[in-house]
């Protein structure tokens, strides 16, 4: 991850607005969160956190507790913030971490075989459009090939004509060569 993030390691100057990293709803401010306030009087060892930054709390990481800051605040010293390098899009990144529950993914499965079904595309098409982007993706990156998931999903069309298949592909990036 280094070569796609770097470390903010700067600590609170004392007049930054505290933070919340949510599963639901990524960086919040945490005036506006629903739960209690169970920060430290003492912020001084707080991290800093800047617009665009990329804090999440290890312990929480597995349940999706991650998200890119629409703010300029500080987090707990419990978290990691990391600073995308050369404008890599990390609201995308970290979309990457998200966690989905099981009725999510129940409910992606049902779509997926309906929108296959209306876009008339087999297994079989669907495997080989997998294979071709392993391919070509692995030339500029190592990617998790068992962590792949590619869908043909539904958009809202820019015209007037509803919804459209989309293909939809999640690579888990290992390093980029």
């Amino acid at each position: 991850m280094g070569d796609v993030f770097d470390e903010r390691s700067e600590r609170a100057s004392g007049n930054e607005e505290l933070l919340s990293v949510t599963i639901s709803n990524g960086v919040i401010r945490q005036i506006d969160s629903e739960k209690r306030n169970i920060a430290s009087e003492d912020k001084s060892n707080y991290k800093v956190v800047k617009k665009g930054d990329v804090p999440y709390n290890s312990m929480r990481m597995w349940q999706g507790a991650v998200g890119t800051s629409d703010y300029d605040g500080i987090v707990s010293p419990a978290y990691t913030v990391l600073i995308p390098k050369n404008n890599c899009n990390g609201k995308f990144l970290m979309e990457l971490f998200k966690k989905k529950n099981s009725g999510d993914v129940a409910k992606d499965r049902l779509k997926l075989l309906l929108v296959s079904d209306r876009a008339n595309c087999s297994p079989e098409m669907m495997e080989q459009i997998k294979n071709e982007i392993i391919q070509v993706i692995s030339k500029y990156m190592d990617i998790d090939t068992e962590g792949l998931d590619i869908q043909i999903t539904q958009t809202e069309s820019e015209g007037s004509n509803g919804t459209v298949p989309a293909l939809f592909a999640n690579i888990p990036i290992r390093d980029i060569h």
